[in-house]
């Protein structure tokens, strides 16, 4: 019975390291999907729009702040806006 309760622990521990991997695999696929329609204001509002409605609430602070960090300059209105109505 001991085992069996060890196994059941293990699979649970093993699933959560995999949806944290999958979870932190989104946030990197959608700052490399940003990065690469950056050269148009209405993509990048588009696609910046659509990865907050995938992403769990940390990981939307973590890519607010990113792309604050690296698209402030450029596309600011855009970001404000988006960010806004999220609150």
């Amino acid at each position: 019975m001991q085992q069996a309760s060890v196994a059941s622990v293990l699979y649970v521990i093993e699933s959560l390291s995999t949806n944290a991997k999958n979870s932190f695999a989104m946030l990197e696929y959608s700052k490399l999907i940003l990065q690469k329609v950056s050269f148009s204001k209405e993509l990048f509002g588009k696609e910046l729009r659509k990865a907050i409605r995938f992403l769990k609430k940390e990981e939307v602070l973590l890519l607010q702040a990113w792309v604050m960090l690296s698209y402030n300059d450029r596309y600011g209105d855009i970001i404000r806006e988006v960010f806004r109505n999220l609150s």
